[in-house]
């Protein structure tokens, strides 16, 4: 019944690979939902990138929030990041040749079932590579430090193609907000790992993107390594969601020089 598991992680089924995806098999608490007493995402400002939505249903979710509601075929709700037993996930992004991001903050989103509204997280502790986490250089970040900044409810709930309504699984954004983190452009993977105070988990859900089963090429580490992220029931390669926000000094500098010199034209 869990086959899909070991043959994506090559490990055999013990308490330790359950950690590595939330599948429908996962027993859950039993939860009473209330959209009282926690905050609620507003959303990014300045976006820079965004690696894919997770929202494909907006709007249908217990109280009217919106949900991340899975194709019909799928049967992994989220792959696992926990930071005490050393799992983590990475994916990557992309700065265009001419531009140099000052990013302010990166946003992750993550949940622990039964949470309720109120974010439960209390860490993200995240590394910026040059290139794939195996082999590639830190040129931000510790992989062992909490840049955590501020959580809140992301005003969505993960949920299976038939559980519209369901509110076991609370969506929480997670902020690192940034002073000095200045990056020209080139390729770049994302290393991160979460920390929380509830019992399940932390559990992060993929890219959703209705009628795709496709959506990237996001890695999780385990006890067994790296290994590129599967969705449980398609066997399809998935990318995580992550907004990152801020201001292109590069782009900025040069529209700036374009507006000096047409002065003298």
């Amino acid at each position: 019944m869990r086959l899909f598991i070991a043959a994506l992680f090559l490990v055999s089924f013990t308490a330790f690979a359950s950690d590595a995806v939330d599948d429908i098999w996962t027993p859950v608490p039993e939860y009473s939902g209330t959209m009282q007493g926690g905050s609620v995402w507003n959303g990014p400002l300045a976006v820079l990138f965004d690696n894919g939505p997770f929202v494909n249903s907006p709007g249908t979710g217990y109280g009217g929030a919106d949900e991340s509601k899975m194709d019909e075929l799928e049967s992994t709700y989220g792959f696992g990041c926990q930071y005490t037993v050393g799992n983590r996930l990475a994916d990557q992004f992309e700065i265009p040749d001419g531009s140099n991001w000052n990013i302010t903050s990166i946003s992750f989103f993550g949940y622990q079932t039964g949470s309720g509204p109120v974010s439960p997280f209390t860490g993200v502790y995240m590394a910026v590579h040059d290139d794939f986490p195996a082999t590639g250089a830190i040129v931000y970040g510790d992989p062992d430090t909490n840049f955590m900044t501020s959580t809140a409810f992301a005003n969505c709930y993960r949920v299976l193609s038939t559980g519209s309504g369901n509110s076991d699984r609370p969506v929480m954004v997670l902020v690192c907000e940034f002073t000095d983190l200045t990056l020209s452009a080139g390729t770049y993977y994302l290393n991160w790992s979460l920390t929380g105070s509830g019992s399940s988990g932390p559990w992060a859900g993929p890219v959703t993107i209705t009628g795709q089963y496709d959506t990237g090429d996001a890695f999780q580490y385990t006890s067994s390594g790296w290994s590129l992220l599967a969705m449980g029931g398609t066997g399809a390669p998935q990318g995580m969601p992550f907004i990152i926000e801020g201001d292109d000094i590069g782009a900025l500098q040069s529209e700036t020089w374009a507006g000096i010199k047409s002065l003298f034209n």
